[in-house]
């Protein structure tokens, strides 16, 4: 579980949890979990996948320019004008912000060439005009959509679930993505972010 993968760098890990595992349903307010937690944690990186880092953006604009904003870490996922992180601002007016998405994630691909008509290449480029300055695009090699989550359904077996197998290991994928999570919650200035890919 990327979540265990996560921890093993001595970070904590909230999942939330709501009904068919979808974040939009009902919808839940990232503000009033990150209120609930204090004083226990006061700084939070917000993460999300597929779907759930559409929302995760969304959580991330609410809270823009507050100190408990430490950084955002999409994976799975794209950026679109709609939910452009560019301006996005932590308390002290920068913040760490991390895509990761792996080259054999048939949603994130059918996405790019259905709404772009790009290549991977060209789309890891094109994104980062939705991100900060400075922001970590990760192309994961050989990875797939499922591989960032313990879900064992998914490949091949029909729309909206259709993905690719992937060349890498489940545990690998996941200690990629934990290693850019770390990397984002020990960000400063003076240790930036890996560009990519």
């Amino acid at each position: 579980m990327l979540a265990r993968e996560v921890a093993k760098h001595g970070i904590s890990t909230l999942i939330l949890q709501s009904p068919l595992n979808i974040c939009f349903i009902p919808p839940v307010n990232a503000k009033d979990v990150i209120d609930s937690m204090s004083p226990t944690f006061s700084r939070f990186i917000l993460g999300g996948h597929s779907l759930g880092s559409q929302f995760c953006c969304k959580f991330a604009h609410n809270l823009s320019g507050k100190t408990e904003l430490a950084g955002v870490v999409l994976f799975g996922a794209f950026v679109t004008p709609r939910n452009n992180l560019s301006q996005l601002r932590g308390g002290d007016g920068s913040l760490p912000v991390a895509m990761v998405n792996a080259s054999r994630d048939q949603l994130v691909l059918s996405h790019i060439k259905s709404a772009h008509n790009n290549s991977e290449e060209t789309w890891i480029e094109k994104s980062r005009e939705y991100l900060p300055e400075g922001a970590c695009v990760k192309w994961m090699k050989d990875g797939n959509h499922f591989g960032y989550t313990d879900v064992t359904f998914g490949v091949k077996q029909g729309y909206p679930y259709v993905d690719n197998a992937s060349l890498i290991s489940r545990e690998l994928q996941q200690r990629e993505t934990a290693l850019i999570i770390a990397k984002v919650a020990t960000w400063s200035p003076a240790n930036p972010l890996p560009r990519g890919p």
